[in-house]
């Protein structure tokens, strides 16, 4: 992936709601870093995709955050939730 601005968000909602979701960023050119609590099948849904017990939405993030920013053209963090669509304009 070579997304300068990338989201991250914890997500616990249904993988098909989660996709519609990625698919409006990613289509905009936005990397994509999802939590999830359970590793259901995501596979090429998300850029990357951590998972395990939720330790709250600060804390999964900031690990999101952390592991986006091992990408060297990574610039720009959005911490957002899974209701937050993208600006189609800006």
């Amino acid at each position: 992936m070579t997304a300068s601005a990338w989201l991250t968000i914890p997500s616990a909602r249904p993988v098909a709601e989660v996709a519609e979701l990625v698919e409006k960023w990613s289509s905009l050119g936005y990397g994509v870093a999802l939590w999830r609590d359970e590793p259901e099948p995501l596979a090429g849904l998300a850029d990357i995709v951590l998972s395990g017990q939720y330790p709250g939405y600060a804390q999964a993030v900031n690990a999101l955050i952390r592991e986006v920013a091992r990408h060297p053209e990574a610039e720009w963090f959005i911490a957002g939730g899974d209701d937050t669509l993208p600006d189609p304009d800006h």
